[in-house]
């Protein structure tokens, strides 16, 4: 018997137009070999338009070439999802092997499902930077969705981010997203769900250079950030000339004494938690507080609320200030309010004790001078340094979780997936802030950020900058 020829798409339609008793669809009959000729051809070119069609749509395209060729309308680069396709090429698309070895024509299958994978996670990608373009560049949240893009993340579609440190002024400076990513797991992979940080004006150490203390010196010492704060105090002893060491900030009107000797290279701190330490040992007992008002004649304007009637100075303990022969029994306290620093300038004063007739241990006092002139040409009485935390303004940190390290010797051969992640940033960094990229871990709110103290009525980390993580 003789085969029939198949009839498809427009061959058959071409055919369907002459008589069926002329059985076109028979070998050898010129007609139906010219209509499947001529079918098959507009099938093919209508194919072709069709696929063309669909790579310029990036919900239809079917091949990475098309979805990329589209993000690169957006100004977006092969580069921006670099992280996507190293994930694709070891394997993190394919589903889990089954207990028997598959054939080879389902090791075809599984192939090209991973694909299909890979270009769905290629096209939401896309379409999700599109998305955050259209909304905006330069916000907290296209940080923290850009940074998810450029992990090839999953942040559950556009979640909030959470406001760690919310106060109730504004909503603070620490912020944080949920994400699902997948990490190697011996010979497969799994998924973990972490948190990324969006830390605002992050807080840097700053002090003062430590520097030669002169009897009644002054300081000038500049906070910068937003806020006022605590400040620790250091006095270094100089040979035999650091007798009692005060700290006076003018500006706050508070003084910080200690009743005793500073030998050399001694280091005395009057520490931002409300202790004072000799070369590590607590010796708050033997410290003393004085605020508000100072007499002398280089403070005379520092009168509390700028009225000499309430100008008079206080201390704690009582008696510590007290220099009449015998001396007062002084109860030292264990502790004392830490010493403040005021945002912007603040003028700090440094003195030792000078000697009174007769009201003055021996040993425990210096020779005054008789003018500044005198002071100056006088060897140092010690070494002064303020130091504190402030926050960095125009800055901005983005913390990855530090799982993603495992990325870095999986997809990145060792390099570092912070700078590649900075730089995908880039287009979405507000204009005129600093950005950095870096892992966080298990410390870094005592690190890197104040945690709530219930002891204090008000000020840092109470009103402001107080995580509860």
């Amino acid at each position: 018997m003789t085969a029939l020829v198949p009839l498809t798409g427009r061959a058959l339609k071409m055919m369907g137009r002459f008589p069926s008793f002329m059985r076109l669809e028979k070998p050898g009959k010129v007609i139906g070999d010219v209509a499947l000729a001529l079918g098959g051809d507009v099938d093919f070119a209508e194919g072709r338009l069709a696929r063309i069609l669909r790579s310029r749509r990036i919900e239809q395209a079917e091949e990475e070439g098309d979805v990329l060729r589209l993000a690169a309308l957006l100004g977006l680069v092969e580069e921006d999802f670099f992280l996507l396709r190293r994930a694709y090429e070891h394997d993190l698309f394919a589903d889990a092997p089954g207990p028997a070895a598959p054939d080879a024509l389902d090791a075809e299958t599984a192939a090209w499902d991973a694909y299909d994978g890979y270009l769905d996670a290629l096209r939401t990608a896309v379409m999700r930077t599109a998305a955050v373009m259209t909304d905006g560049c330069g916000t907290l949240w296209a940080l923290a969705e850009g940074a998810c893009l450029l992990l090839g993340a999953n942040n559950g579609g556009k979640a909030a981010l959470e406001h760690v440190d919310s106060f109730v002024i504004t909503k603070g400076f620490i912020h944080r997203l949920k994400i699902r990513f997948r990490i190697p797991d011996g010979e497969s992979w799994k998924e973990i769900q972490r948190l990324i940080y969006i830390h605002e004006n992050p807080i840097v150490d700053k002090e003062t250079e430590l520097a030669d203390a002169r009897q009644r010196q002054q300081y000038k010492v500049h906070r910068g950030g937003f806020f006022h704060g605590r400040a620790g105090l250091r006095v270094v002893g100089t040979g035999d000339r650091t007798v009692k060491p005060l700290v006076i900030n003018l500006e706050s009107r508070e003084g910080y004494g200690y009743r005793g000797v500073l030998a050399d290279g001694q280091v005395l701190l009057f520490s931002r938690d409300g202790h004072a330490y000799l070369d590590g040992e607590d010796v708050s007992a033997k410290c003393y507080r004085v605020y508000d008002g100072f007499q002398d004649d280089t403070a005379m304007a520092r009168f509390a609320d700028g009225d000499p009637v309430h100008g008079f100075s206080k201390c704690d303990p009582a008696g510590a200030t007290d220099r009449n022969q015998p001396g007062p029994t002084v109860v030292g306290l264990p502790e004392f309010p830490a010493p403040r620093l005021l945002h912007g300038d603040s003028d700090f004063r440094f003195s030792v004790e000078e000697g009174a007739f007769d009201a003055s241990r021996f040993g425990e006092a210096v020779f005054a001078f008789p003018d500044k002139a005198a002071i100056d040409a006088a060897p140092p009485s010690g070494k002064f340094q303020v130091e504190w935390r402030e926050h960095q303004a125009f800055m901005v940190r983005v913390l990855l979780p530090p799982d993603l390290k495992s990325w870095e010797s999986a997809f990145l051969s060792g390099g570092s997936l912070p700078q590649h992640v900075a730089r995908g940033l880039e287009r979405f960094r507000p204009a005129g802030v600093r950005l950095e990229v870096d892992f966080w871990n298990d410390e870094w709110v005592l690190g890197e950020s104040l945690l709530e103290d219930l002891s204090e009525p008000d000020g840092e980390g109470v009103d402001f900058n107080a995580p509860n993580i």
